[in-house]
């Protein structure tokens, strides 16, 4: 998965998603990408109101988001990146086990493999 649709399906994802008990667990990571996010739009009200659409109408904000985040460098942020696979490995577990979240290294500008 690409950086810039992980962070979109974490912020896409809800604690209605996971089994009951982890619940408070989902919540708490949503809470912590969003906020992640939102810190990196810094004072820019387009941005935030892209998210904000994102999350009334996910399907009618998705395109308008990915700009942003696009924009913003967010997908090049790698604790957002981390966060948003804590999130959905608890959205997901199997998911999280197969690989599915899995951003490689590599793919981070400046990353240094093998140092």
């Amino acid at each position: 998965m690409d950086r810039v649709n992980l962070i979109l399906e974490a912020l896409a994802s809800s604690p209605g998603n996971a089994e009951d008990g982890d619940s408070e667990a989902v919540r708490s990571a949503h809470a912590d990408v969003k906020g992640r996010v939102e810190h990196r739009f810094g004072g820019h009200a387009d941005a935030k109101r892209a998210l904000e659409q994102y999350e009334e109408k996910p399907e009618e904000g998705r395109e308008r988001l990915k700009e942003v985040l696009d924009s913003t460098g967010a997908g090049d942020d790698f604790d957002i990146i981390a966060a948003a696979q804590t999130l959905m490995k608890l959205v997901d577990p199997e998911g999280g086990a197969a690989g599915t979240y899995a951003v490689p290294a590599r793919s981070f500008p400046g990353a240094t493999i093998g140092h």
